[in-house]
This record gives structure tokens, sequence and C-alpha cells, in this order.
């Protein structure tokens, strides 16, 4: 899978996935196997998981209640089905612009797909994009998401980090800060800073999860 991956959960088991080609790996309790070998599918993979720079543009793998999806960064996504990636978005680079290390997710009351941030052109953005799986097209909010708090701070810092999670008791999508969360209303993340929430955060990386 190469030296760098990306791991997702979805139908009930971890998956990892390289940077440089389709191939995936799922843990099971006798340890790693191979779903999709790294040559696999050359076809669907014709050189579009690279950027300009020759730097694989993976953004992340997204469970889609039980279908695990692989997102892209020039917006195209593939869907695991019976073994095999299918591709259920084309490309869409006039919208995506090859933005690096933008945050995905999974909204199931809405059934969509959710992007959010990244960085454009070595600029951080503060989009959110929006992808109907069922007709395969991305578009972006009609409105415009208040800018996260941290991006007043150095890009280096992890204070800066933001994730995506849907968090099953508000039964909403969250983007989740050192120091303020927001919640994704129609399609604008609202702000909150819950009570002592940067008090109790490390100035570091780290992960969050709903169970």
């Amino acid at each position: 899978l190469g030296g760098k991956r990306v791991g997702g959960f979805a139908a009930g088991r971890w998956h990892l996935m390289g940077y440089s080609s389709l191939g995936l790996m799922a843990w099971t309790p006798e340890g790693w196997e191979t779903v999709v070998a790294p040559e696999a599918q050359r076809d669907l993979w014709d050189g579009r998981l690279r950027d300009e720079a020759g730097v694989n543009a993976l953004v992340g793998l997204v469970d889609a209640d039980g279908t695990l999806l692989a997102v892209v960064n020039d917006g195209q996504v593939f869907a695991l089905e019976e073994g095999a990636w299918v591709r259920r978005a084309e490309a869409d680079d006039a919208l995506w612009k090859r933005r690096m290390w933008a945050h995905v997710a999974w909204d199931p009351e809405a059934r969509r797909v959710v992007a959010w941030g990244g960085e454009v052109r070595g600029r951080r953005s503060n989009d959110v994009l929006l992808l109907d799986l069922e007709a395969g097209a991305w578009r972006k909010a009609r409105a415009r998401s208040p800018q996260p708090r941290a991006y007043g701070r150095p890009k280096d810092e992890g204070s800066v980090t933001q994730q995506l999670v849907w968090d099953h008791g508000l039964g909403a999508l969250l983007r989740i800060g050192w120091e303020e969360a927001a919640v994704l209303e129609g399609e604008v993340f609202q702000p909150a800073r819950p009570a002592g929430m940067a008090e109790r955060n490390a100035r570091d990386w780290r992960a969050v999860a709903s169970d």
C-alpha cells in the first residue's frame, strides 16, 4: 500500500488504503487481509490519483451506511462493491481544485458525503462541498460557514487541526477543533464553544470519535 495510508471503518471492519493506488486491506481476527490488490483496477486508477507534483491525492475513507467510499482530492469517489471499486462520482476539478487535506464524512440523515476545508494552492479553505451519491455530483454549499477561530493560528500548530465526526446522540455532523466545535445545520457549520473545551485540550494532534 505504500508508506502513507488512510484508515476507515465500514461494514464492521477497519480498512487501510494507500495513497498511490486503489489497493485496500481489511482487518480480520487473523490479521490484515488484502481486499483489492495494489496493482488491480488500473483502468479506474488511470493516474488521476496523483496531483501535478506526483503526490497521491486520496482524501479519505467514508462509511456510507455500510458501504466503503474512497474520496479523492479531484472529486472522484469510488465505492467498494463485492470486493471491487466502482466509480460513483467523476472528477470535478473546477470545484475541488485539487485541494489537499480536506475532511470528509457521511451524513446519514441527508444521505450525502460532506467535505470541508483542506488547502487549495497552499491556502486554507473553509468551503463545504456536498455530494449527492445517487446523482454522483458535487456542489458547493449555498451559504458560507463562519471561519474557525483556529484559522488565525499558524498552520503547523496542532491546535489548528479539525476533524469531522457524526454524533449519534445529537444526530448531527460535528466539526471538532482544539478550542471550539461546530454543528452542521443544513449546509452551514455553526460554531460553538463548549465550556472548558480549550482548557481540557492539549495543543497537540489528537483524534475524536463518537460511540
